[in-house]
């Protein structure tokens, strides 16, 4: 009976340590695909605009 017991709480050990893997796991994707859908959202917003707000004041120069 001891080892039987023993081999259940070892099991169950196994399958809650496997859980808290799988949990840390999906928040680092998930925070991965948040900071690289920011990234994706912010570079577009930052790079493109300047070229066309610098293509206006030229625009206004001439």
């Amino acid at each position: 009976m001891i080892t039987i017991t023993f081999i259940m709480i070892t099991i169950i050990i196994i399958i809650i340590i496997i859980i808290i893997i799988i949990i840390i796991i999906t928040i680092i994707m998930v925070f991965i695909m948040t900071t690289i859908v920011t990234i994706t959202i912010t570079v577009p917003t930052i790079v493109i605009p300047m070229p066309a707000g610098e293509n206006e004041k030229e625009k206004e120069v001439n």
